[in-house]
């Protein structure tokens, strides 16, 4: 994860601000809502600053940033109302900063999030399939964040999505809890809003594959109080 975009909703960005975005490749300061949607497609990560409370505005942006995207997204909130912090991550936020935190824990929380997303595209750049007698029908394409099923249906994914399809595949036929999963995804960071998250991103995994397969088959199974397995033996 190398480019971050940060946004005040209450003014000019202050140094302290672009101080925490300091040592990524690269970073954006956007002025507007409308700044942010149109580079919001390139963005792997945005931090929303809020120094006055605006807790509908902050609410509204986060569904709009996620019906298109599935960037990190961070709060940087003043606010001490503890309701707040909850209704941000039951959004969709990954953490709310507040004025407990300084600068530097800041910068390293956004800096494990990338790493921790470049370290899986690393491991897989070179990667052109993933077959076992279990999943001869799969193929994870790294470079391009997608799947290829039966040799011909390429699915495209965001990072998020990707991440999760690959330690599901390193399972074929076998439950991975939901714990595995947040461990594989966020590290050890504990994320209390993750298992709905996680609901959420797998409901659109399957939506695209039945999409571009043009079948219902369950690709991707829940298993009820443990997790998710992929299902992607030959019928």
């Amino acid at each position: 994860m190398n480019k971050i975009g940060v946004i005040n909703l209450d003014s000019e960005i202050s140094n302290s601000r672009i101080e925490t975005l300091e040592g990524f490749n690269e970073h954006i300061l956007l002025r507007t809502t409308e700044e942010l949607f149109d580079e919001l497609y390139c963005l792997d990560g945005l931090i929303i600053v809020e120094r006055q409370p605006k807790l509908s505005t902050v609410c509204e942006l986060i569904l709009e940033i996620k019906k298109y995207s599935d960037c990190y997204i961070w709060i940087d909130s003043l606010s001490k109302k503890e309701t707040e912090k909850i209704i941000y991550l039951q959004l969709g936020a990954d953490y709310v900063f507040n004025e407990n935190i300084t600068n530097i824990e800041k910068k390293l929380i956004v800096r494990n999030a990338s790493q921790r997303v470049q370290g899986v595209i690393d491991r897989h750049h070179s990667i052109q399939e993933l077959r076992s007698e279990q999943t001869e029908n799969i193929r994870l394409m790294a470079d391009n964040m997608s799947i290829i099923i039966n040799d011909t249906v390429e699915v495209l994914l965001t990072k998020s999505e990707f991440i999760i399809i690959e330690l599901l595949a390193q399972n074929p036929q076998r439950a991975v809890s939901y714990q595995k999963i947040q461990k594989h995804v966020y590290g050890e960071d504990h994320n209390e809003n993750f298992q709905y998250r996680l609901a959420n991103i797998m409901h659109h995994i399957r939506k695209k594959i039945n999409s571009c397969t043009g079948d219902k088959r369950e690709y991707i199974k829940t298993v009820r109080s443990k997790g998710y397995m992929l299902d992607m033996k030959k019928k």
